[in-house]
């Protein structure tokens, strides 16, 4: 960037800030941003591992006063050190941005606490590598609705609350939260900070364990969770479009199947069983996966029109029963060593189809008519 871009105060376009390395290509200075309030749209701020000094640096915020910025992209872009820490603090943005991207920030177990205060918020992407440990709790941004954190090895818990404290009323807890995507987070066991992740000795069929039956997502309708090790979360009854768990616990997928939908669980339908609208569900590398406990929870999902099981070595789909799932018309099955059902199995259950198979693999897609 050119050095004196700072003096431009009436510029209201500007969808990329690159930061000069040390000063040695002549560019302009961070500190510059701090005098263009009139941006407008989306910015984009590149190398910010190339600032050195922040504490000293900065007298004046960079960002807060930017208040028609809409979308904000903050680049780290490789090694970080000690001054990411308060480099970030100081790039609070305006609290009507409504899109967040932070990726690779490198800062400590504390992430600061002015993300909570964002309250226009609707997505928020956080990237690794990182070293911070928690977030601070989103849970009632009231315009979130899509979440995506992603290769942040060393965070262990979304928030630093009890499970009765981050949730407060229901209906304020994630209110529009669509969206979730969590992805090779693999330190995270529980979602709560002072939550003790489930020992081998609980009762995981429990949906009372830990006080998670009163906590659900409202309106989530995607949810992905892969390598993430997460025994301890709120329930997803509603969740209707996409389900993927790889490489995850089953505990909470058991304990959303099994929890009741009374008058208490925010829905549109309090008489419909948990995951009975869902369409699309992948599950991966599921260990306690069995066949039995498959056919039991696949009883719940009657509108599944896609499900793809991939490296559930106990899963052997014998006997299992396949006529309520009426809407299917793709199924995958990948790295099974044990399937024992075969093509005709399946072509009494589904007619009009198209089965192909190999070993430990079967592809299932529905002929139209």
């Amino acid at each position: 960037m050119p050095r004196g871009i700072g003096k431009l105060t009436s510029l209201e376009e500007l969808s990329m800030f690159v930061v000069d390395r040390d000063g040695s290509h002549d560019g302009a200075d961070l500190s510059e941003l701090s005098g263009l309030n009139n941006l407008r749209g989306q910015l984009r701020i590149k190398n910010l591992r190339f600032v050195k000094n922040a504490k000293e640096k900065f007298k004046t915020p960079i960002l807060k006063g930017k208040q028609h910025l809409r979308s904000l992209t903050l680049e780290w872009n490789g090694d970080n050190d000690d001054d990411d820490n308060k480099l970030l603090e100081d790039l609070q943005p305006h609290p009507n941005l409504k899109e967040l991207c932070i990726d690779g920030w490198g800062g400590d177990a504390k992430f600061p606490s002015w993300l909570s205060l964002l309250t226009n918020l609707v997505h928020i992407y956080i990237w690794g590598p990182n070293k911070f440990k928690y977030l601070p709790s989103v849970a009632q941004l009231p315009c979130l609705q899509d979440l995506t954190i992603r290769d942040c090895y060393e965070l262990e818990y979304m928030d630093d609350n009890s499970p009765k404290g981050s949730q407060g009323e229901p209906e304020s807890f994630f209110p529009s939260l669509k969206c979730l995507d969590l992805e090779n987070c693999r330190n995270m066991k529980s979602w709560w900070r002072t939550t003790k992740p489930i020992d081998n000795d609980s009762n995981e069929d429990d949906p009372t364990v830990m006080g998670t039956s009163t906590m659900a997502f409202p309106c989530l309708s995607t949810l992905w969770i892969k390598n993430c090790p997460l025994t301890s979360m709120p329930l997803y009854p509603l969740v209707d479009d996409d389900l993927r768990l790889v490489n995850s616990s089953s505990r909470p997928f058991k304990q959303t199947i099994k929890m009741k939908m009374n008058a208490k669980t925010p829905s549109c339908s309090t008489s419909s069983l948990p995951l009975s609208k869902l369409k699309s569900f992948h599950v991966k590398n599921m260990e306690d996966m069995d066949t039995p406990m498959l056919d039991e929870y696949m009883q719940h999902l009657t509108s599944l029109e896609t499900l793809t099981i991939d490296g559930c070595t106990k899963v052997d789909l014998e006997g299992m029963q396949w006529e309520p799932l009426k809407n299917l018309s793709y199924l995958e099955i990948n790295n099974i060593p044990k399937l024992h059902s075969s093509s005709a199995d399946l072509s009494m259950a589904f007619y009009s189809s198209s089965i192909s198979s190999a070993e430990h693999s079967l592809h299932y897609k529905k002929q139209r008519p």
